[in-house]
């Protein structure tokens, strides 16, 4: 992102999508594309999102209290954990 005053410009997107589920720590990378403009332009901000759950209609990522539980039972979706985040440039 390049902002100068009240104009944010987009200069570059990166986007990694996955459906599997992984039950132990990995290592993944996200390369950046930049737009032509972008490529022109400096970063002053950057904004990284993290998303966990798009996946709402699939129940094998909900842990379901046990029948009749109405004391500490609880719903449980994806859980999602980050750790680590480093940002090379090249």
């Amino acid at each position: 992102m390049n902002k100068q005053g009240d104009v944010a410009t987009e200069i570059g997107r990166g986007l990694l999508r996955k459906g599997d589920s992984v039950q132990e720590w990995s290592s993944t990378s996200v390369d950046i594309v930049y737009t032509e403009e972008g490529k022109k332009l400096k970063a002053t901000n950057m904004y990284i999102v993290f998303k966990s759950g798009d996946k709402s209609d699939n129940s094998s990522f909900n842990t379901v209290p046990s029948f009749a539980n109405l004391s500490n039972g609880e719903y449980v979706g994806s859980e999602f954990f980050v750790d680590n985040i480093v940002l090379n440039y090249e």
